[in-house]
């Protein structure tokens, strides 16, 4: 897939982009990976001199174990470091379901609003519109912080979480809002179960003709899939991410939203450097399509 973002044209058939989580938020489950003020900029730039191609700006975690943090310093905070990224040339996400946090960071120069919520709040479709902003949306039932508070069954969460990503494109579509990415939500009030479900229908997402994008890095499920119960601490995790995440570009993922940017980086250019050579006559191969063949 070709991806348009701020003029420039980036080819996802063969590598995944790369969305480097910059975390602020001083209360996330993932604590190595909160960055302070102070170091936001140098480790963005750190994140983007390893491989990524985006830096998705955060700092209110919707974990619901974060104690949250006042909106006007949430403000400051998100208008002092994009200002400076974007100063930089860096493409920068907004991690927010907040509508005036989004606009405090489009103003400083971000490009994309990466909204938990899927645009279910007018007042946010109305801001992605004013500012022209890449849409970003996720499937979550319930809010952030309180996820885990709604009912969590599911008739079929493969067909709910494709019907609601297509019924959100449409609305973003019927407002003006024609360059719109999606996200399953992994991790989001779904058991490990459904996100196995939901992992192995990747490649119908395919039908929307959008760019997909897959933020599973170091989530719970990928601990239980391991035997590790419900935790996001371990280094198991590193590995679990990185073999999630390759499988689902191979099953049609385009961005990869992960905390360990190098470690991503290094597991694509293998995956990429494995195929140099299967155009090569003397060799018979049929690459990616026996990779994709394994699920």
């Amino acid at each position: 897939m070709i991806i348009n973002i701020k003029s420039k044209k980036y080819d996802t058939s063969q590598k995944p982009l790369i969305m480097g989580i910059l975390n602020l938020s001083t209360d996330s489950p993932i604590a190595e990976s909160v960055t302070s003020v102070d170091q936001a900029v140098n480790r963005a730039k750190q994140l983007i001199f390893e491989g990524a191609t985006i830096i998705d700006v955060g700092a209110d975690s919707t974990s619901s174990k974060a104690s949250g943090i006042d909106i006007k310093d949430e403000a400051e905070l998100i208008k002092l470091v994009v200002n400076q990224l974007s100063d930089l040339g860096i493409v920068v996400s907004i991690d927010t379901w907040k509508p005036a946090i989004a606009e405090v960071a489009l103003k400083a120069g971000a490009s994309i609003v990466n909204d938990v919520t899927g645009f279910r709040d007018p007042v946010m479709v109305q801001i992605a519109k004013e500012y022209s902003a890449i849409a970003l949306a996720m499937h979550m039932r319930g809010d952030p912080k309180q996820h885990y508070e709604v009912d969590q069954s599911y008739l079929s969460i493969q067909n709910e979480v494709f019907d609601y990503l297509k019924q959100q494109n449409a609305m973003l579509n019927e407002h003006g809002i024609n360059d719109v990415w999606i996200d399953p939500g992994f991790g989001f009030g779904k058991s490990a179960k459904d996100n196995v479900a939901l992992f192995h229908s990747i490649a119908k997402y395919k039908k929307l003709k959008l760019p997909i994008v897959i933020s599973a890095s170091r989530k719970g499920f990928l601990a239980e899939l391991i035997g590790m119960g419900n935790t996001q601490k371990g280094d198991e995790l590193l590995e679990a991410t990185m073999l999630f995440n390759i499988l689902s570009f191979l099953l049609g993922a385009d961005i990869l939203r992960v905390h360990d940017v190098k470690n991503m980086h290094t597991t694509i250019e293998t995956l990429h450097g494995l195929g140099h050579y299967k155009d090569d006559p003397g060799i018979q191969s049929d690459y990616y399509g026996a990779l994709k063949q394994l699920f």
